[in-house]
C-alpha cells in the first residue's frame, strides 16, 4: 500500500511518464483520498491508480475489504478520469489507454475472475457511457461485472417479446 499513498512518487513523476500504483480499491481511495486530491489531481500529475476488489465481488476477503464508495469518491476528485472496466480485455484496453492519457485517472476492476463480456474489436474510449443495445421499452445502467448479467437478463426478455436497452457506463 505504500506505493499509492507516497506523495514522493507523485512527485517523481513528470508530464511525459506515467507513473501505475495499485492496491485494493478501499485502501486506493479511502486511506490515500487527500494526497490523490492534493498531490495528484491539483497538479494534474499524469499518475494512474489501479484499484482492485472493487464492489461487494470480494468473496472471502470480507467486509473490511468491500469498497461500493470508491467511486463516488474518485468523481468528486477534479480532472481525474474514472474507468470502470466490466471484463479482463476491457480493463487491458483501460491501461493502454489510461498510459496514453495525460493526468490522473483511476481504474477499478473486481477482485474475481469475470466472463468476458467485449471482444477484441468491441471499441474503448476514456469518456462518456453510451448504448450497447437500445430499446424504447426500458433501460438499465450497468457497470463491470453487472454489466454481463443484465445483458443476460435482457435476452431473456427479448424471447418473450420485449427488450432492455443497456447502458455501458466508464
Amino acid at each position: 500500500m505504500a506505493v499509492p499513498c507516497s506523495t514522493a512518487t507523485f512527485g517523481e513523476t513528470n508530464w511525459t511518464d506515467s507513473v501505475f500504483a495499485s492496491s485494493f480499491a478501499i485502501f486506493a481511495t479511502g486511506r490515500c483520498w487527500e494526497q490523490l486530491r492534493n498531490s495528484v489531481a491539483a497538479t494534474r500529475a499524469n499518475v494512474k491508480v489501479v484499484a482492485s476488489h472493487g464492489g461487494l465481488t470480494v468473496g472471502p476477503d470480507g467486509l473490511s475489504h468491500q469498497c461500493v464508495e470508491d467511486i463516488s469518491l474518485m468523481r468528486t476528485i477534479p480532472h481525474f478520469a474514472v474507468i470502470v472496466p466490466c471484463d479482463w480485455l476491457e480493463a487491458k484496453k483501460a491501461v493502454l489507454a489510461a498510459a496514453r492519457m495525460k493526468g490522473p485517472v483511476y481504474i477499478r476492476t473486481a477482485r474475481p475472475k469475470t466472463a468476458q463480456v467485449t471482444a477484441e474489436e468491441t471499441p474503448f474510449a476514456i469518456g462518456p457511457e453510451f448504448y450497447a443495445t437500445r430499446s424504447n421499452r426500458a433501460e438499465a445502467q450497468a457497470f463491470e461485472t453487472v454489466r454481463r448479467t443484465l445483458r443476460e437478463r435482457g435476452e431473456r426478455i427479448g424471447s418473450v417479446g420485449y427488450s432492455i436497452g443497456l447502458w455501458r457506463i466508464r
